[in-house]
């Protein structure tokens, strides 16, 4: 029996994960997202979110146990919350 072939990570034009992050085109979003990417759309931290959900802030739904947010209810909601003041 052969060893299997031992795997090396390849940086391709020395791009990191957080780059892909940072390209992220919004407007291919999907309609609901996940805490992780409510806080990167918002560009706030996890826990900010998490914080919003408990108070009432901003609108959620859990599906199990993770929560998930419906994108157009947040625009909305950012919208509302700019003419609002």
């Amino acid at each position: 029996m052969t060893p299997w072939p031992k795997l090396e990570v390849l940086k391709i034009g020395g791009c990191s994960r957080d780059a892909f992050k940072k390209a992220r085109d919004y407007s291919t979003l999907r309609p609901v997202m996940t805490v992780a990417e409510i806080a990167e759309y918002l560009k706030v931290r996890r826990i900010t979110i998490y914080r919003w959900v408990r108070k009432g802030k901003i609108p959620a739904f859990k599906i199990g146990t993770d929560w998930r947010f419906d994108r157009d209810a947040i625009e909305k909601l950012m919208i509302d919350r700019q003419v609002n003041g």
